[in-house]
């Protein structure tokens, strides 16, 4: 791929190209200045430097106008004038130039000017008239100072000479940098533009010398071209108009009336520019009409193939009744081709019923108010086939209000029909199993209204089928947590898996614990039509389940947690411990001489004995602390430090000890009763639940050598503590 050229290379390449094109115009313009004639026709120079920037940024215009400097002082100093005096006709052209293209970017919208004539004789006013009258200002004001010429003299003569170069040029230069070159050349190059310009060119050589009012029959020769070529024909006929009559004033052919006006040869090509711009603004006229009937036209073909194309089926019909167009989807569900419908009655294509009811009821409602919505039909496809529609149809109208044709729109509920009547023999079908079904099974509608309870539900419930069906179910079935008793919504908890239990509560009644199942109703189509949902009353199996995790954990005789529990509390405080960094004491009891007491008294008392102690065990209970019995007299706490350390598990040891100076009542019976106690802390005596309850076992077997009826930690190295005498 070749590499690109560089940017500062082809911008001088640009200016000297522009360069020499502006001191050709700018020696055939000085030339005719110097003959008895006018500079005004053929003052292009300008024109065509600004249609060099017009569409370039500003910070790209140095070059361009670079060039056209030089080239405009070189053609000047060519004709003998001297440095001074070119270079000031060169300022007054720069300013023309630049005042132009700062006019047209900053003001116009040159891309509309090609379809729009007020966009275009805009452009014309603020690149064309306005700047043209600033160059005019200053040319003639260095003109008069020099004192080559009046100063009204040449201000007229050097606007209307810029104006209308600039007139004949911008709007080809338009044409070309809007619409690009290769669609210029395409439209110039067509057979008939051809013939028209050539036409052009003839008129404008011939009516000067051979008719009066020759600019009449240029300006209609011009109306032609733009007639038969649009814009660009245009703008390139009033180029050749201006060129052809600046030659012909060149060679002496075309020459002004004698006048005894100074301003008599601006007057004289002053009808020139007249005969330039109404063309161009027919023209452009043309363009936007051309352009509005081609959007216009695309508009309809969008929307007739938007109509005939929608996925809905869709007729229009006249005034008379007759169908003028039909959708696409229309055709496919019916089975027909376009030409078997248009411009047959809509009501062919109803039932014998369906057109009775349309005559009798729908059209005469539809006059009456213009529009109709989700009429029932039953319409008769090509084939046979019945095909229920509900149709709604509004009239179209004009300006005036005069109907013109209806639209119509046709819903297929043929599969829905036909569904609705499967649904109801499935429902009979589901009526007579629910009422076989031991549990309670409810049927909500998508809002979540109860349609259908069985005699199950009834029965759960409490409630008759009539206090229950058309209300919401989260009103008729009030769920609760069996967990943190917030209410549960039915259909969430029906949801989960494994099925959730809560608990059914009812003013006046005790709670039942239920177990929910909940399941989607969905059409073939896929779309929800309500939910089922399922209550089963496990209330006895959660009493019998809850029962049996109470003898799984807690004894039997004290109703204190067992060792089973005791284990998994004994940890979770060891894991609690070492995340936070507390202390806990683990206390192990054991009752004095329980086996002679069991020996004698008999296992009835020895059960009542052991009840009593855990209550004094549990009396002296914090709520942070916990006792099980381990088995037979032995019994552990667990009691959590708050700073105290070995001190408050010392106190809490001395509070278990001095509790049983109290003998224990056993019916008529008072019997002593004392306790030795080991402790173990947490971490010192152990980090885990076998470490600290050896520790403790050890403990306390060292009270039981030293005499009992008394504690030690396992961390003592002295004698056990024994309660005061």
């Amino acid at each position: 791929m070749p590499a690109r050229a560089d940017p500062r290379l082809r911008a001088a390449v640009f200016a000297a190209g522009l360069g020499v094109a502006c001191f050709v115009l700018a020696l055939g313009a000085i030339h005719l200045s110097r003959q008895p004639g006018s500079i005004a026709t053929l003052w292009y120079a300008n024109a065509l430097t600004v249609s060099a920037i017009v569409f370039r940024p500003s910070r790209r215009w140095l070059a361009p106008l670079i060039g056209f400097s030089g080239a405009n002082v070189a053609a000047n100093l060519l004709f003998g004038d001297p440095w001074s005096l070119s270079i000031l006709f060169t300022a007054a052209n720069l300013a023309e130039i630049v005042f132009s293209g700062w006019s047209l970017q900053r003001w116009c919208k040159p891309e509309q000017a090609i379809e729009h004539p007020g966009a275009l004789l805009k452009v014309l006013l603020l690149g064309s008239s306005l700047p043209a009258a600033v160059g005019a200002t200053i040319g003639s004001g260095i003109l008069a100072a020099y004192g080559l010429a009046p100063y009204g003299t040449v201000w007229f003569a050097w606007f209307v000479g810029s104006a209308i170069g600039s007139a004949a040029i911008l709007p080809i230069a338009l044409a070309v940098g809007i619409r690009g070159a290769r669609h210029v050349l395409a439209v110039l190059g067509r057979p008939m533009v051809l013939v028209s310009l050539l036409g052009l060119v003839a008129v404008a050589l011939f009516v000067p010398t051979n008719l009066p009012y020759p600019y009449v029959y240029m300006s209609v020769a011009l109306v032609v071209v733009a007639y038969v070529g649009g814009f660009e024909a245009a703008a390139l006929g009033g180029l050749i108009v201006c060129l052809t009559v600046g030659a012909l004033i060149s060679l002496g052919i075309f020459t002004q009336p004698p006048t005894v006006s100074r301003f008599g040869e601006v007057m004289f090509y002053l009808p020139l520019v007249f005969t330039l711009i109404p063309p161009m603004a027919l023209a452009s006229s043309l363009e936007m009409i051309r352009d509005s009937l081609a959007r216009l036209a695309d508009k309809t073909e969008r929307f007739r193939s938007l109509y005939e194309h929608t996925p809905a089926i869709m007729h229009s019909i006249d005034a008379e009744g007759f169908i003028v167009s039909v959708s696409a989807a229309w055709l496919r569900r019916l089975g027909y081709e376009k030409s078997e419908v248009i411009g047959r009655r809509s009501t062919d294509f109803l039932t014998p019923e369906s057109r009775r009811f349309a005559f009798e009821e729908v059209m005469p409602r539809f006059w009456r108010d213009g529009h109709v919505e989700d009429v029932p039909y039953r319409m008769v496809a090509k084939d046979g086939r019945l095909i229920d529609v509900l149709l709604s149809a509004v009239w179209e109208t004009d300006a005036q209000g005069n109907r013109l044709r209806t639209l119509a729109v046709m819903e297929d509920v043929t599969e829905k029909r036909l569904l609705a009547a499967e649904l109801a023999a499935e429902q009979e079908l589901m009526d007579a199993a629910m009422h076989s079904i031991g549990d309670a099974v409810l049927v909500v509608d998508e809002r979540g209204i109860v349609t259908y309870l069985n005699p199950a539900a009834e029965r759960l419930l409490e409630q008759g089928g009539e206090g229950v069906r058309g209300r919401l179910l989260n009103e008729a079935v009030r769920l609760f947590s069996a967990d943190d008793g917030l209410a549960v919504d039915p259909l969430e908890a029906g949801n989960m898996r494994p099925a959730k239990v809560a608990l059914l509560s009812a003013a006046g009644r005790p709670e039942r614990a239920v177990s929910l199942q909940a399941s989607p109703i969905r059409a073939r189509d896929g779309d929800r039509l309500g939910s089922v949902l399922v209550l089963h009353d496990v209330t006895e199996a959660r009493r019998m389940a809850q029962h049996m995790a109470q003898l799984a954990h807690y004894d039997s005789v004290t109703g204190l947690p067992n060792r089973i529990l005791f284990q998994d509390r004994i940890l979770q405080a060891c894991r609690s411990a070492r995340q936070h960094g507390s202390s806990f004491a683990v206390i192990f009891l054991d009752v004095d001489r329980f086996k002679s007491i069991n020996d004698t008294q008999g296992h009835d008392v020895g059960d009542l004995v052991l009840n009593q102690v855990a209550r004094r065990l549990s009396d002296g209970l914090r709520d942070s602390d916990t006792v099980c019995r381990l088995g037979g007299d032995e019994f552990v706490m667990l009691a959590a430090l708050d700073g105290g350390g070995n001190g408050g598990a010392e106190l809490i040891a001395r509070r278990i000890v001095e509790s049983f100076a109290t003998p224990i009542e056993v019916g008529d019976k008072s019997l002593d009763v004392t306790v030795s106690i080991g402790m173990a802390i947490y971490p010192r005596d152990g980090t885990d639940p076998d470490s600290l309850l050896k520790s403790a076992d050890t403990a306390m077997y060292m009270v039981k050598r030293a005499g009992r009826n008394g504690y030690r930690r396992a961390s003592d190295d002295g004698r056990p503590r024994l309660p005061p005498d």
